[in-house]
């Protein structure tokens, strides 16, 4: 099924040739809006993306999650200092979240499935 914004109105051909190239225009970066859209909505899958932005507020259950993307580093800021960074990178193909620290890290196993990460205290 054709897009009816993109079937020009047969009334078009009798409007001065400005607004006709002015139409068109419209047209195209509508179509351009679209195709760039649909990357984005396809980049932020949560099926396809190896980082996902999920909310913890219970009230907030209605917002679906995000996907980050392929190949994505996420960064967290544990306090206000450059170098209390660390950065996460999950590597799906060998199954292993990669930890890079700015400064060194610290990590506590809390039980088999869960570890907090920290950082020196300054």
């Amino acid at each position: 099924m054709t897009d009816p914004r993109e079937t020009p109105d047969p009334r078009e051909a009798r409007l001065p040739m400005w607004t006709q190239m002015l139409l068109e225009r419209l047209r195209r970066e509508l179509r351009e809006a679209v195709a760039l859209a649909t990357r984005a909505l396809m980049d932020t899958d949560p099926d396809g993306s190896d980082a996902v932005i999920r909310t913890f507020n219970a009230s907030q259950s209605d917002y679906p999650d995000v996907g980050l993307g392929k190949h994505i580093t996420v960064t967290f800021r544990l306090g206000p200092e450059w170098d209390s960074t660390v950065d996460i990178r999950a590597d799906r193909e060998s199954g292993t979240l990669v930890m890079h620290g700015a400064d060194t890290i610290a990590i506590h196993p809390k039980s088999s499935n869960s570890v907090e990460i920290h950082l020196p205290r300054k």
